[in-house]
């Protein structure tokens, strides 16, 4: 893997923790961490890792930051999503003419109570979530232009807290489509999995570079199925991945 996105990252010193301890130390892995919100919700932070050696952050101030330029007044995430820009390496001092937009999403899960003291369901709130990630704020990233003309293509991805098809039915755009349909979150019993939560979402009129996209079955892969182990160890998501270009 050359970019890692995390969602739930608890603070700057648990990407530290995971640069050093967790990523090889023959790659020139890079970080960053960012707090999406302010109150609880801002304690599901969002990060980015990559591999210096074969990719770089080539925003202007080279690191990702929480995206906040949308213009919805009716709704807003109640976590504004971290945005980065990746281009990959020809070798160590040059780019490819490539831009991979990436945009980090964890939509809502509870319900949402707002400053006029009216509740939005949290089912209701992550569907209008979903159309407003999918929507405006795709588009908003997907159509700048930065001054280099290199060609991007531009991705969501995260947790969604919906399946696939509801990603689908509720997306903010025609063209931008919602894939991975593999269950990713633990169920209650921790003996299995249980709902298709994790997604990646891109516009299918421009999804030429996409090769393949899976979940990992880490459970698994590295805990030999005992999913209570993998919980108390790691999360109760598994991961997914997608291979472009």
């Amino acid at each position: 893997l050359d970019i890692l996105a995390l969602q739930e990252c608890l603070n700057e010193s648990e990407l530290r923790r995971i640069c050093v301890r967790a990523l090889s130390p023959f790659q020139n892995w890079k970080g960053h961490y960012e707090r999406p919100a302010r109150g609880k919700s801002g304690d599901y932070g969002f990060a980015f890792l990559w591999n210096e050696n074969r990719i770089s952050e080539c925003s202007k101030r080279n690191a990702p930051q929480i995206f906040t330029e949308y213009k919805s007044n009716d709704i807003r995430l109640s976590r504004d999503p971290l945005y980065g820009r990746f281009s990959p390496k020809l070798n160590l001092n040059a780019q490819l003419q490539q831009e991979i937009r990436l945009v980090n999403i964890h939509l809502r899960f509870s319900d949402e109570v707002l400053p006029d003291l009216t509740k939005i369901p949290g089912y209701e709130k992550r569907k209008m979530e979903c159309s407003l990630a999918t929507g405006e704020i795709y588009k908003s990233i997907d159509t700048r232009r930065y001054g280099n003309f290199k060609p991007a293509f531009t991705l969501l991805l995260g947790d969604y807290n919906l399946c696939v098809d509801e990603c689908i039915n509720y997306s903010g755009h025609e063209d931008v489509c919602t894939y991975q349909d593999e269950p990713t979150t633990l169920n209650s019993k921790r003996d299995g999995y249980a709902n298709s939560y994790d997604h990646f979402s891109f516009d299918k009129t421009k999804g030429e570079p996409v090769k393949f996209i899976k979940r990992v079955d880490a459970v698994e892969e590295y805990f030999d199925g005992d999913y209570q182990k993998y919980y108390d160890a790691v999360s109760d998501h598994a991961p997914i991945v997608i291979e472009i270009f």
